[in-house]
């Protein structure tokens, strides 16, 4: 028989197990509502802006008295006579204002336009036509002070563009000066930007060794692989993308590249392109790349076979790329 001192202690005891388990419990509950540790944000997938490149529609100074503007790209219809729109493409309008903030009356800079788009750098087709006039010839206008000057500007890309990265050079020289000073503009094309991987590396095999056609070089060079014709007698067709990187913070002197192809084990030199390539060769804006397309000609008998193809720059810089003709 438990006495009323044992009833007590019993109860006593299990009181104490019972608060004991409710304080585990609690704390328990209490840990789990506590917010867990902010965990860092992803890196942004979007590449920066570099200094040096302006925004679209932001106003730069230039040749020493002017504001120059460039607007975003916009779609439109293609005017009837519009020349050098390769088929398919979408045609695109921009406006290029230029302010006069001299005191006195003063002749527009002679300003040329280069455009590329994407990730590679490949350029756009300029055009022009009745609504699109492009920009006036050199010394033909004059603009009062705090006056301004718009010329409407016709670019086309391929369909594949739209959404991409547009890089725009504009290389300004004042009236009775020589030198153009180079100014960058960017941002995005009209339209949904297609998915796309990743960009290549510009980092490739170490100098002084071959490089594979399709890959970069250390001094930022990368050729394709070179694309064929059937041929009719008299050669082949070929052609291969060029592309330059400029991995500084600073503008680069155009692509200036010249190119020996050379066929089999023997280096028989079948064709041989002059920097002169049929491309506007504009500076390259900092941290972009340019790619240009270059066509040439070689004879039927070097197909199939190896194919080496040796580039130059104009600092005398000789890049080895090798590959093969099928």
């Amino acid at each position: 028989m438990r006495t009323p001192r044992t009833t007590t202690a019993l109860a006593a005891a299990a009181l104490i197990t019972m608060l004991t388990a409710g304080c585990s419990q609690n704390s328990e509950d209490r840990a789990g509502a506590e917010p867990a540790p902010a965990r860092p944000a992803a890196p942004s997938t979007a590449p920066a802006t570099p200094e040096g490149i302006s925004a679209f529609g932001t106003p730069v100074s230039a040749a020493g008295d002017w504001t120059l503007e460039l607007r975003a790209p916009e779609k439109t219809e293609a005017p009837a006579d519009a020349r050098s729109i390769p088929a398919g493409w979408t045609a695109l309008r921009t406006t290029m204002k230029f302010t006069n903030r001299a005191d006195h009356i003063a002749k527009l800079p002679h300003t040329a336009l280069t455009v590329r788009y994407g990730d590679e750098g490949r350029a756009a087709t300029l055009f022009t036509g009745a609504a699109l006039p492009g920009l006036p010839e050199r010394g033909t206008a004059s603009v009062k002070p705090g006056g301004t000057l718009t010329a409407d500007i016709g670019a086309a890309v391929p369909a594949p563009a739209a959404g991409a990265r547009a890089t725009v050079t504009a290389e300004v020289t004042k009236e009775g000066m020589a030198q153009a000073e180079n100014l960058f503009f960017e941002g995005n094309l009209p339209g949904h930007a297609p998915a796309t991987s990743p960009a290549s590396s510009s980092t490739g095999p170490a100098a002084g060794t071959t490089v594979p056609l399709g890959t970069w070089s250390k001094s930022g060079l990368r050729l394709s692989p070179i694309s064929l014709t059937q041929g009719d007698g008299r050669g082949r067709q070929a052609q291969l993308e060029l592309s330059v990187a400029n991995n500084t913070a600073d503008p680069k002197t155009g692509m200036n590249i010249s190119l020996r192809v050379l066929s089999g084990d023997a280096l028989r030199q079948i064709a041989s392109i002059t920097p002169s390539l049929g491309y506007k060769d504009a500076p390259i804006a900092p941290h972009r790349t340019a790619t240009t397309l270059v066509r040439f000609t070689i004879p039927d008998t070097a197909v199939p076979g190896p194919v080496t193809v040796e580039t130059s720059t104009a600092g005398g810089t000789r890049t080895t790329f090798e590959g093969t003709l099928s």
